[in-house]
């Protein structure tokens, strides 16, 4: 039988890029531009990711159906 979970969480609305910190914005802005080299002719839903790495290396990746 499955059971059903609730999941909470909290997260911090900015009206603006400019509002957040440098490497949040970096961050976005890598998240955009790779969503843009998606394939999703199935979904039409195109998704971008970007990943700040310890040494402060972005690592960029998005969908492929």
């Amino acid at each position: 039988m499955a059971k059903k979970v609730a999941i909470e969480f909290e997260y911090d609305f900015y009206n603006s890029l400019e509002d957040l910190a440098p490497v949040e914005k970096e961050l976005i802005i890598a998240s955009r531009k790779i969503a843009k080299k998606a394939y999703a002719p199935y979904s039409n839903f195109f998704v971008g990711a970007a990943v700040l790495l310890e040494n402060g290396k972005v690592i960029t990746g998005n969908n492929q159906e």
